[in-house]
């Protein structure tokens, strides 16, 4: 991700803090803090049949890291999440289209991975996914950006013998998503106390699924909400919060016409491109308005210090946005998945 630099300064000065989120410990006690994520839609999304629903999926997979001064892992997180949408032949939504969504690690052994796994026959008895994940977590700490690149070969596995030994799974979004981490850590623009626990948190929605029509094409947007935070003692030292709407779109045969070989921008990434601005100019709050990165960096400064009560406890509106003085004249976006993403982080 490139750095992240606000605009908003008055309004960050506003509560105190600068739109890193982070400071703190003397520059022997501080590491740098990335998030990265990949999304890839075509590994399981697929055409309706008479026979079968159609599938348009998201897969996301988060990854947030520490690096110590000469760019090593000193501490990562992984988690993922399926965002799933099903169509018919006719390209109507289907009545057990799902409505929320868990990680991969917070299904735990109901992700059901460890039998197909033990078939394998490289780890005895099998291993879930989230024992899998804990093992390529082992394995990265320590390492550098050019030792992350270099494990995995074309098919998306491991060349490592020693990470293999706990996981056989392809570690394609693993990989892309701790690079795209590390290259944001590498950039300085965040720092946490070297000392102060890593966690990360995931909301995804799929927001109003629609029916393909003779007018107008069917299609879903996968909402994901993530956040990489440090704490110490309960509070927060560092938050990174990014969003991405990975979009999928079908017929009324139920065949899916859009591009799925993209890996989708973040809302971070997008900058001005994402075209909140305008919308925020004429709510008349934020002079001139603010876009959605500038508003997100007003929020990440508004966490930092606070618990997961005091964040819990952020007043909004019934439909979400923040009622309060400090962070509203930063921020008028709805911040809900966002406080439930940090909320999750610091579980």
């Amino acid at each position: 991700m490139k750095k992240r630099i606000s605009v908003l300064v008055a309004a960050v000065l506003a509560i105190g803090c600068l739109a890193t989120g982070c400071d703190g410990a003397a520059a022997g006690g501080e590491v740098s803090v990335g998030l990265g994520l990949h999304t890839q839609m075509d590994y399981s999304s697929k055409d309706a049949t008479a026979d079968k629903a159609g599938l348009a999926q998201a897969d996301l997979t988060v990854a947030a890291v520490t690096l110590d001064a000469e760019g090593k892992i000193v501490s990562i997180k992984v988690d993922a999440i399926q965002v799933k949408t099903n169509f018919d032949a006719t390209g109507a939504i289907t009545a057990d289209t799902p409505t929320s969504f868990k990680t991969k690690r917070e299904l735990g052994n109901d992700y059901n991975m460890k039998g197909t796994s033990e078939s394998i026959g490289k780890i005895p008895g099998g291993a879930e996914w989230f024992e899998q994940a804990n093992a390529f977590e082992g394995w990265a700490k320590g390492k550098t950006l050019a030792q992350v690149e270099a494990v995995i070969n074309a098919d998306g596995y491991s060349t490592d013998d020693t990470l293999t030994a706990g996981c056989t799974m392809k570690i394609n979004g693993f990989v892309a998503a701790t690079v795209k981490a590390i290259k944001e850590a590498q950039a300085g623009t965040y720092k946490a106390p070297a000392a102060d626990a890593l966690s990360i948190g995931i909301v995804a929605e799929v927001s109003s699924p629609t029916s393909a029509s003779a007018e107008k094409a069917g299609g879903s947007t996968s909402y994901a909400n993530f956040v990489a935070v440090t704490s110490n003692n309960g509070k927060i030292s560092c938050c990174i919060l990014d969003s991405v709407q990975a979009k999928i779109a079908w017929d009324t045969t139920g065949k899916i016409t859009s591009d799925l070989t993209e890996d989708t921008t973040t809302k971070y990434d997008l900058k001005e491109k994402y075209g909140m601005k305008e919308t925020s100019a004429n709510k008349g709050v934020i002079a001139e308005g603010g876009e959605w990165y500038e508003q997100a960096d007003v929020f990440m400064a508004h966490v930092k210090n606070m618990t997961v009560d005091q964040v819990k406890a952020i007043a909004v509106d019934d439909g979400g946005y923040p009622t309060e003085d400090t962070l509203k004249a930063g921020c008028t976006m709805k911040v809900t998945a966002y406080i439930a993403a940090v909320e999750k982080a610091l579980k």
